[in-house]
């Protein structure tokens, strides 16, 4: 006898035959077939699609910078389960992104620039002359190091005596 079709069209299931004892039927007094008349066995006509799925995020990575904007990032793998036997992809990104700043960097002072000089402070019997800069270009920020040198210059003038 021929066998049925699988029990299911993919992965694996039973297909089954049953015989007759009828080519010749047993006489009267003669003894009935041997073996049984019904048969069974595992069948698998193809694997059955196994979409894949993704698996759980890993830990976020450090910041890309140490000070200042940076960027982490986390990933994920498509495996759990993985695409199989004609399944689909997993939609999506394997990756995600996103900016951080651990603390801000530190800014060193700079000096602006120089004033122009005043006018001489007397006429005659040595007068001063002076011009002056801020450091605030930029300002010190976030621990950074304040300007080095003198705010102030100084130069002698009207020396002649009155």
């Amino acid at each position: 006898a021929h066998w049925s079709p699988c029990s299911l069209t993919c992965d694996q299931g039973f297909r089954t035959r049953v015989r007759f004892c009828s080519t010749p039927p047993p006489s009267p007094t003669g003894q009935y077939c041997d073996g049984e008349p019904h048969a069974v066995e595992q069948c698998e006509d193809r694997k059955c699609p196994v979409d894949g799925r993704w698996s759980q995020w890993l830990s976020w990575s450090p910041c890309s910078e140490t000070c200042g904007d940076g960027n982490r990032a986390r990933h994920r793998t498509c495996s759990d389960p993985a695409p199989a036997a004609g399944g689909k992809e997993c939609r999506g990104k394997p990756e995600e992104v996103v900016k951080c700043t651990v603390v801000e960097c530190a800014v060193d002072g700079e000096w602006s620039f120089w004033s122009s000089w005043s006018s001489c402070s007397k006429t005659c019997g040595g007068g001063e002359r002076s011009r002056h800069r801020t450091c605030t270009s930029p300002s010190p920020k976030y621990g950074g190091k304040h300007c080095a040198g003198e705010m102030m210059d100084k130069l002698a003038c009207a020396t002649a005596p009155c």
